[in-house]
């Protein structure tokens, strides 16, 4: 039986062996958790959260540097492209609620963002380019009636 001088000697007593082991071991996870960590926010940062906080944001900031009587179009393509992947029907990806744009490419997720400009504003698909729609989106800013 051996006799340790020292209570660290004890604690820190490896052979060759398990050095080698526990190394291995902690290489092994710690890629492990890395890899999740990167797969984690390569997908969140593709998500349709992200796509419709963004687009929400953008057409608000749009909305508010327009005046009354302007029609924009916007290309909203990879909305367009969330939408078909979810089976959402484009024309109800955009909706405009008073001073609200409300964007919604998937089922589980829906972004919303104020403007202050105070103009009424109709949303709707485009379709004039093509039969079919072309992921982009109509924009029509008229004057607010008091009343």
């Amino acid at each position: 039986m051996k006799i340790f001088s020292r209570p660290s000697d004890f604690l820190f007593r490896k052979t060759k062996g398990e050095i080698l082991i526990d190394n291995i071991v902690f290489i092994f996870l710690t890629l492990i958790f890395l890899s999740s960590l990167v797969l984690f926010v390569s997908k969140q940062s593709s998500s349709s959260r992200v796509l419709n906080s963004i687009y929400a944001k953008k057409i608000a900031l749009i909305i508010d540097a327009s005046s009354p009587g302007e029609r924009i179009i916007l290309n909203v393509d990879d909305l367009w492209k969330a939408s078909n992947t979810e089976k959402i029907p484009f024309k109800d990806v955009i909706k405009i609620n008073g001073n609200e744009v409300l964007v919604k490419s998937s089922r589980d997720s829906q972004s919303s963002y104020f403007f202050f400009n105070d103009v009424k504003v109709y949303a709707y698909p485009d379709t004039s380019s093509t039969s079919e729609l072309d992921g982009n989106y109509v924009f029509l800013i008229q004057e607010k009636k008091n009343g």
